[in-house]
């Protein structure tokens, strides 16, 4: 899944590993900014992450990788890219 802001790599695990929970993984590099852009965009990959945990299936594996458009965009902007992207692996994984 993509947009402009966002890359989102998955799959999903076997079911039958234990503790099933979804898993993230952030990857922000360098050529999105500096320390304290990168570390304020993984702030807000995670706490997203946390509160809409439920939008994925148990046993997703997550890789949210920052693209270069994601430096100085306010953050409601952020998660609402991250909203739709969430939504969009609920509902390629019901098919």
């Amino acid at each position: 899944m993509k947009d402009r802001f966002f890359i989102i790599r998955y799959c999903v695990r076997s079911p039958k590993e234990p503790f099933a929970t979804p898993r993230l993984g952030i990857t922000v590099s360098r050529r999105v900014g500096n320390a304290v852009v990168r570390n304020r965009i993984k702030r807000i990959i995670r706490e997203f992450f946390r509160s809409k945990r439920n939008l994925l299936p148990e046993s997703a594996d997550l890789n949210v990788i920052a693209q270069a458009d994601t430096a100085g965009q306010p953050g409601h902007l952020l998660t609402a890219a991250l909203q739709t992207l969430f939504e969009n692996i609920k509902t390629c994984e019901d098919d």
